[in-house]
C-alpha cells in the first residue's frame, strides 16, 4: 500500500530535493508540491494526504499554523533548516 504524500516548502531547493526523495521512495506517492502554506490550503482538502512533508518558516502562513488546519488523519513531517523550531515541532 502506498501513502499518498505531498510536500510544502518556499525554497525551490528544498522542493526539489524533497521531492526527489519521495521519487526514491517506493510506498511514498507524490499527490502535489507546493511553495507556499496559502497554496496547499486550497488543494489539498481535495487530494487527502496520508503524510506531509512541511516546512515550518514560510510567508504568510507558516508551518505551525498551517499544520493545525491539516485534516486530522495526515500525519506531518516538518522540514526546517532552523533549529530554533526543534521544540515546536514536537508540539
Amino acid at each position: 500500500m502506498n501513502l499518498k504524500c505531498a510536500i510544502v516548502d518556499d525554497e525551490p531547493l528544498a522542493l526539489n530535493l524533497l521531492e526527489s526523495y519521495v521519487n526514491k521512495t517506493p510506498f511514498l506517492e507524490l499527490a502535489g508540491k507546493y511553495s507556499s502554506a496559502v497554496q496547499a490550503m486550497n488543494d489539498l482538502p481535495e487530494k487527502r494526504v496520508d503524510l506531509l512533508f512541511l516546512d515550518i518558516q514560510m510567508p504568510e502562513l507558516n508551518g505551525l499554523e498551517f499544520s493545525r488546519m491539516v485534516d486530522t488523519h495526515t500525519r506531518i513531517v516538518f522540514t526546517t533548516a532552523f533549529d530554533q523550531y526543534a521544540i515546536d515541532g514536537y508540539r
